[in-house]
């Protein structure tokens, strides 16, 4: 449990995507060793929420299928619904028709579990990231809301629904809102340090914002800021075509690095 545990602090916590996936794959090894498949199934999830982080939507998308069909196998109800937000979190980032139908059916399955607060909390998230993709601005809000007003002692969790909430308001045309929004949870990042996963895809979403109302100088600082992030978990993954990915296929760095060059958002950024 040790590495589970270890590899999610990590990814939530630390600016080392890549340390969280190693040690999310020792995980894996060491229950398939051990042949505790539950904690197999968790841990095999964790692994595919953190590549997604490193741009192995591939890979992420095939783990979480993986840990669920593990959870089915043992008729294990909490390990199956786990592997549902984790799986509908992986498909977002490949976002054809079907993929978001599918992430929708799962999260919403998750939702209407009424589990925990921490899976109503991640289930609306995954919601919201649906309703972006789609370009459903109000219901991408609406949702985004309802998240974030469970996430007050989840603070990394906070920033990145806020994130979403910021890209919402910005689609909506709201782009003061969203900028207001930004500096008010900017200031709690800089309390924090480090927001693990959630942090270059806030600071994105703040520069947007920024840049819509014209606030060219806290745009620039915020883009500047975000690409020393993605420069820094970039020197921390020892592997070059790892590296490579996180830098040019991770759509939130490629918006990033645009934004950054002075350009327009690639194409397939939302």
């Amino acid at each position: 449990m040790a590495m589970l545990w270890n590899a999610f602090f990590v990814s939530a916590l630390d600016a080392d995507p890549y340390r969280a996936w190693s040690l999310a794959e020792q995980g894996v090894a060491a229950f398939a060793e051990a042949r505790a498949p539950h904690h197999l199934s968790l841990v095999r999830t964790l692994a595919g929420f953190v590549q997604v982080e490193l741009a192995d939507v591939d890979g992420a998308e095939r783990s979480c299928r993986e840990a669920l069909a593990v959870a089915e196998r043992i008729g294990d109800g909490y390990a199956t619904l786990n592997a549902w937000f984790y799986l509908a979190y992986a498909l977002v980032e490949r976002p054809s028709p079907e993929r978001l139908a599918e992430a929708e059916d799962l999260a919403t399955r998750v939702l209407n579990s009424s589990t925990s607060i921490s899976y109503d909390l991640c289930s609306r998230w995954t919601l919201t990231k649906v309703a972006i993709e789609r370009g459903q601005w109000a219901a991408a809000e609406t949702m985004a809301r309802a998240a974030r007003a469970l996430a007050h002692e989840t603070p990394i969790y906070r920033l990145a629904i806020t994130a979403c909430l910021i890209e919402a308001l910005t689609g909506l045309g709201r782009a003061e809102e969203a900028a207001a929004l930004a500096q008010g949870d900017l200031e709690q990042l800089e309390q924090l340090g480090s927001a693990g996963f959630a942090e270059i895809p806030f600071r994105a979403a703040a520069a947007e914002a920024s840049l819509r109302i014209g606030d060219q100088e806290s745009a620039r600082v915020g883009l500047k800021r975000a690409v020393r992030e993605i420069e820094l978990r970039a020197s921390r993954i020892p592997d070059d075509g790892v590296r490579d990915a996180y830098l040019h296929r991770s759509r939130c760095n490629r918006r990033v690095f645009a934004r950054w060059a002075g350009g327009a958002p690639p194409s397939d950024a939302p």
